[in-house]
Order: C-alpha cells, then sequence, then structure tokens
C-alpha cells in the first residue's frame, strides 16, 4: 500500500504546475495555463490523499481525476501549441477547428475514460510533432521543443508503474518528471511567442 511520503513528489509537482500555470497566464498563454494548473489540481488531490493518510478512501477519486483530468489538460496545452505554431500560417477558422479537435478529444477522453489513456498518448505525440514545427533561432531551440514533450511520453511509459525501479521511486520520479514538464512549458511559449506569433 502506498504511504503518505508519496505526497513529497506530488507537491513538487503542484508547485511547479502553480509557477508554470502563472507564468503562461502573465504571456497570455491561456489554454496551456489552464492545463498546467490542471495538472497542478490533479496532483493536489494526490498531496490531500497522502497528506491525510486518507489513502484507501481516495484513491478511485485520485485515478479517475488523473486519467479524464490528465487527457483534458493535455488537450488545452496541444490546443495553445497549434495556436503558437499555426497564428501566422493558417487563417482564423482552421486554426479554430484544429484547436477545436484538440479540445474535443480532451472532452472524449473525460467522458469516456476508457478511451483517456490512448487519446493521451495522441495528444502527446502531437504536441511532439507541432512543437518540432515550431519556429527556432537555432538547433538546440528546434530539438528542445519536441523533446521537452518527447520526456512526457518516456516518462508515461517507461518511468510510471516501472518494475524495474520499484513502486516508490517510480512513482516519485513520475511525478517530479511531470513537474519538470511543465517547468520545461514555459521555455517553450516565453521562448517561441515572439517568433511563432
Amino acid at each position: 500500500m502506498p504511504s503518505p511520503h508519496y505526497a513529497i513528489s506530488e507537491a513538487f509537482l503542484v508547485g511547479a504546475a502553480l509557477w508554470a500555470g502563472f507564468v503562461l497566464m502573465r504571456h497570455n498563454h491561456t489554454l496551456a495555463a489552464m492545463g498546467t494548473l490542471l495538472f497542478g489540481m490533479i496532483a493536489a488531490i494526490g498531496v490531500w490523499r497522502f497528506g491525510t493518510n486518507a489513502i484507501e478512501e481516495w484513491a478511485e477519486f485520485h485515478r479517475a481525476a488523473s486519467l479524464t483530468g490528465g487527457v483534458v489538460a493535455l488537450g488545452l496545452i496541444l490546443g495553445e501549441l497549434i495556436l503558437l505554431r499555426f497564428t501566422l500560417a493558417l487563417e482564423t477558422a482552421a486554426q479554430t477547428a484544429l484547436v477545436g479537435v484538440a479540445l474535443f478529444l480532451g472532452g472524449v477522453g473525460f467522458l469516456y475514460p476508457s478511451l483517456a489513456t490512448p487519446l493521451a498518448l495522441l495528444m502527446l505525440v502531437g504536441c511532439v510533432l507541432v512543437a518540432a514545427l515550431l519556429p527556432a533561432a537555432n538547433m538546440v531551440e528546434k530539438v528542445a521543443a519536441p523533446a521537452i514533450f518527447g520526456l512526457f511520453l518516456v516518462n508515461a511509459g517507461l518511468v510510471r508503474q516501472s518494475t524495474l525501479l520499484g513502486p516508490d521511486l517510480s512513482w516519485h520520479l513520475y511525478h517530479m518528471l511531470i513537474g519538470i514538464w511543465c517547468l520545461g512549458l514555459t521555455w517553450i511559449f516565453s521562448v517561441k511567442r515572439s517568433s511563432a506569433r
């Protein structure tokens, strides 16, 4: 059974998501800010669950919030990424349609939890592809943007519930890497903002 110390990495994620959300909001990246803050809210449920030792009582709610909230958050972040990349390249109707698809996929994952995981993976792959298309001043920027989204893919596939790492280490590393990923989003949107919009 998980222990109260599981709250530590959840608390790190809450702090990282709050900071990143406020930075993104300040730069007018509202959809990305809402998605990042949603990750923080999900982690806050974990802090409450483990910090108050209501581990079993809140387990199902925490799991459901992580699954469905995570896919909605990714839909919001993908929508913002589409806006960042295609504001100058596409007409308003096309931009709106693409963002609408991202938000729709997030909504479907919320309404149909059995589809949440494949939709989240689909949106992460979409994020990697769109990030690879962002304007970049140099090769480091060109590689770093999709790599930050790739970090989430690797984290979800190899770190989360890793039998090699064990339950405690995989839990803490998984949540800390999501926190680092949230911080990475501020770099993507702030550095790219002037060249893409």
